[in-house]
Formats: structure tokens, C-alpha cells, sequence
């Protein structure tokens, strides 16, 4: 089974038998990559593009500088990269267009995976961007979420006559899957200027 990031199966027309899988079934990106494993193990040809979130900016010729970035307040080492997917100039999860930040611990471990919709883009894709976080949801199993619907802000107001608020978290096996989907506009702005996006976070929830 190809992992999340490349996975066509798990658009809106996926089975339950693969929406059902075991998370232990499956990588989390394109590679082969999964939370947990060392950076080291990370195939080298299948990244690229790598910036460190802190020093902001600061690019690096190789994965295997990510000791090069800060370390934030939680011990983290993070930084951008981009898939090298031939044919791909963007990095895609499920024909998403994302932004896509690795965090490294000490001792070189890939501790977390943060997926970002773009906010920046044609409007057929911008439209969908909430749906990422519903099929990242199938992706690790209908089952197990604790997912809370949040009330729009006093500054927020329905797109047309929807608007979506929710927060959800799930733990599977060493995956600590946190989930933010977003649908809303500021109250008064114009039709083009919306809100529509997921945030995907997983952690590594296993012993070191």
C-alpha cells in the first residue's frame, strides 16, 4: 500500500477495507517514511529543498544537516522539505498541494510530521482544502477520534451557508494524530477571501 502522502486510495471514493487498515500497515509520507525512524534512514533522492524553520530561512544542502536548525522550546529540530517526486513540482498530499515540515529530536529520530494545506493557490483547490483533514481521518481509521466541533469566532462567518470548526486527536499505536480542519470567511470580506484548510500533525507517542 503506498503511504499518505502519494495515496490515490484514499480520496472520497475509498473503500472501507483499505479506510480500515492498521495504522502499522502503512508509512506516513512518500519513501518509505514513517514518525519514529532515524533521519538517517530517510531516503536522501526522495527530499529536497530543506529550510530550517529556525534560523528562519536558513537553507541546507542536505537532510543530514538538520542539526544545523535550532532546537525550539519542545527540543524539536525542524525544517521544510519538499518531495522529489518526478513529474511533481509541488509537494502533494492526495493531489493537495502542501506545506511540509519535519521535526527532528537529539538523537536524530523524526519526532514529528506537520502537513499544512497551502493558502495560496487556484480556487478549485483552495475550496477543497478542508477535505485533506477527512481523508487523513480514513487514512488512519474511522475509529478511535475525540474530535470536538469549535464555534466560529465573533469576527468569523459562515462560506454561503457552511462552516466548519474541528479538532481532532487520535492515538494508534506510536502515532499521536492531531487534526485541525478549517471553513469559515471574516465576517464582511469578499467572496475570494476565505478560510478553507487542514493541519495535520503527527507525533511520535512510542518510548525512545
Amino acid at each position: 500500500m503506498r503511504p499518505f502522502l502519494f495515496a490515490c486510495a484514499i480520496g472520497l471514493g475509498m473503500t472501507p477495507a483499505v479506510a480500515t487498515l492498521a495504522v502499522a500497515d502503512h508509512a506516513d509520507l512518500y519513501g518509505g517514511v514513517s514518525i519514529g525512524m532515524a533521519a538517517a534512514d530517510i531516503p536522501k533522492d526522495d527530499y529536497k529543498d530543506f529550510r530550517c524553520v529556525s534560523p528562519k530561512g536558513k537553507t541546507l544542502a542536505a537532510l543530514a544537516d538538520w542539526k544545523s536548525c535550532d532546537a525550539g522550546h519542545d527540543g524539536l529540530r525542524v525544517l521544510h522539505a519538499e518531495t522529489n517526486e518526478p513529474g511533481e513540482e509541488d509537494t502533494l498530499v492526495a493531489g493537495h498541494p502542501v506545506d511540509l515540515t519535519l521535526g527532528f529530536g537529539g538523537d536524530g529520530r523524526l519526532m514529528r510530521i506537520t502537513i499544512d494545506t497551502k493558502h495560496k493557490g487556484p480556487m478549485y483547490i483552495r475550496k477543497k482544502g478542508f477535505l485533506l483533514g477527512m481523508q487523513a481521518k480514513a487514512r488512519y481509521g474511522e475509529d478511535g477520534w475525540n474530535c470536538q466541533e469549535l464555534p466560529l469566532g465573533a469576527d468569523e462567518e459562515p462560506l454561503g451557508a457552511t462552516s466548519l470548526k474541528e479538532h481532532c486527536v487520535k492515538t494508534a499505536g506510536n502515532r499521536r494524530i492531531t487534526i485541525d480542519r478549517d471553513l469559515f470567511r471574516k465576517t464582511g470580506s469578499q467572496a475570494k477571501d476565505f478560510t478553507n484548510e487542514s493541519h495535520i500533525v503527527i507525533d511520535w507517542a512510542g518510548t525512545k
